[in-house]
């Protein structure tokens, strides 16, 4: 195998979300550990100087999200002018993204683009390897135009890739649903060219439930195979910083987010009972003795994934602040996050890589699920789906019932955990080993 020494990571991440980031420094370990691979780029246009700590340099995306030229940061809800200005800015951009694709007039366009996305298409065109990080982002839920631009954004870097004839590997994702048949038709000739595609539950991998009439080799999703902190320096900064008292109390983890409930009716009226829930069991935790825990999983400019603007509505619905604690430090990475979920007794978690970041850690979770199959097929995989809500069907009493259940499972909970973990680490390997061999 000769050894390759530059490697894109791709579509966009930064440190804004903390299961992204963990995905993505975990494609880089794949990467590296197969391939051999020297350089790693990730693709992103925010901040990435934890990544860059850890090892990843940065590159600009080619193809922007419009929301660039017209952004709206409380996007709860969004309206008709938004849309349009959006579409304006996106025909624009589609035209300019051909020219670029298209190994005739790409040397031309270089005159025209600025130096950042000339570097990054430089760096393209020297890259010896593209592999797309594990995670979620093909799928789609409003079908027509918007659907079809969508989709063409999520696969423009793939697609640019296989143009300039680059290996491209797809790290285990989960796939769907689908609206529409001309959009899975657009990405399966897509797929077609990859050198490897790899799903992270079953729902995904199955041609019968993924959407895509075809099988996908099943891989566990990276992020169970992230690092840890310290745990003894993660442990000091919690006493420090929250006062929190391992010796005479028990924890548990929340996670949270904005959401907009498509499809819903009353997409306002579920949000809010969504928020309800959650200051309900916070009073229930506390009534049977835990102290709830609420983590900043992700930071964003826009409300849409901002996990503190949720929190701090949840919060200024309580009256007595002793009741939780609220963690928002800015600076902590994934693996510090990882770290904290681990000093808890459980976990109910909206953002699922607290979910994948805690069953690594062996601690019994309760899965608030939402867009698509990750989190119903991750619990299934593992035995634990009675232990996953979808976010559509949150009720306060159904939350409750589950805690309860929860607890009177903690044994066969770790059980199936720990077969679950053993069957991933093997799957692990293997994926190395179908990477490495392939080259």
């Amino acid at each position: 195998m000769n050894k390759q020494t530059l490697g894109l990571i791709i579509p966009t991440c930064s440190d804004l979300n903390r299961g992204d980031q963990a995905l993505t420094i975990e494609t880089m370990n794949v990467m590296k550990k197969s391939l051999g691979i020297e350089n790693v780029y990730m693709m992103s246009n925010n901040e990435t100087n934890q990544c860059e700590q850890l090892g990843l340099k940065q590159f600009s995306c080619i193809l922007k999200h419009p929301s660039r030229l017209a952004k709206k940061t409380s996007n709860l809800k969004y309206n008709m002018s938004l849309n349009i200005k959006w579409g304006i800015i996106a025909i624009g951009d589609l035209i300019r993204a051909q020219f670029i694709k298209n190994n005739i007039t790409r040397k031309f366009m270089k005159i025209f683009i600025d130096k950042q996305t000339k570097d990054a298409l430089e760096l393209y065109e020297k890259a010896d390897v593209v592999f797309v990080k594990g995670g979620g982002f093909l799928h789609d839920y409003s079908g027509g135009l918007i659907g079809a631009y969508t989709m063409y954004y999520q696969l423009y870097h793939i697609k640019l890739a296989l143009k300039m004839n680059k290996k491209v590997y797809i790290m285990p994702n989960s796939f769907g649903p689908f609206k529409s048949k001309r959009i899975v038709n657009y990405l399966n000739k897509t797929l077609d060219k990859c050198a490897y595609i790899t799903a992270r539950e079953s729902i995904s991998a199955n041609k019968e439930t993924n959407g895509l009439n075809r099988n996908i080799d099943l891989y566990p999703d990276l992020g169970f195979f992230l690092k840890m902190e310290n745990k003894e320096t993660i442990k000091q900064y919690l006493k420090k910083e929250y006062n929190l008292d391992f010796e005479q109390k028990k924890y548990v983890g929340i996670t949270v987010r904005p959401y907009r409930f498509y499809n819903s009716e009353n997409p306002e009226e579920r949000y809010e009972n969504y928020k309800y829930c959650f200051v309900k069991i916070i009073d229930y935790l506390n009534e049977i003795g835990y102290t709830p825990i609420l983590v900043v999983h992700t930071r964003a400019e826009n409300t849409h994934e901002n996990d503190e603007a949720c929190i701090n509505e949840i919060a200024g619905s309580i009256s007595d602040k002793n009741k939780f604690i609220i963690i928002k430090d800015d600076n902590l990475n994934c693996k510090q996050l990882k770290t904290i979920y681990s000093f808890c007794d459980f976990i109910i978690g909206t953002r699922f890589h607290s979910v994948i970041f805690s069953i690594e850690n062996r601690i019994p979770c309760i899965a608030i699920t939402y867009g698509g199959n990750k989190g119903d097929g991750i619990m299934r995989d593992m035995g634990l789906e009675k232990y996953a809500i979808k976010i559509s069907e949150l009720e306060y009493e159904i939350l409750k019932e589950k805690v309860i259940m929860l607890k009177n499972n903690e044994n066969f909970i770790k059980e199936k955990i720990n077969e679950y973990l053993k069957y991933a680490y093997e799957r692990y390997n293997e994926l190395i080993n179908k990477i490495k061999g392939d080259n």
